[in-house]
């Protein structure tokens, strides 16, 4: 690939899902010269997004536990602080 021959890094990208379809998704991604990450619920996407410089998160509106709002406003609460 042609970020390869550049030694350019791949976007991370972290899928925020409770379907198994993520794993799907996250090799559909990875084929595409990108890396892609799947958390299961918030507290999984907290620690990837704590674990790896991730350029782009796509998270559910409706998590078993919380909603696409509840989720966002955690996310803030844990960047807080953190440069982005």
């Amino acid at each position: 690939m042609l970020e390869d021959k550049l030694d350019m890094p791949k976007a991370k990208i972290l899928l925020v899902d409770e379907d198994v379809l993520d794993a799907d998704v996250v090799r559909c991604v990875d084929s595409r010269g990108l890396r892609g990450f799947s958390a299961n619920g918030v507290q999984d996407a907290l620690l990837l997004l704590d674990a790896h410089n991730i350029d782009l998160l796509i998270g559910e509106i409706n998590l078993a536990k919380i909603d696409g709002i509840g989720f966002l406003e955690q996310l803030r609460q844990a960047i807080s602080g953190k440069q982005l």
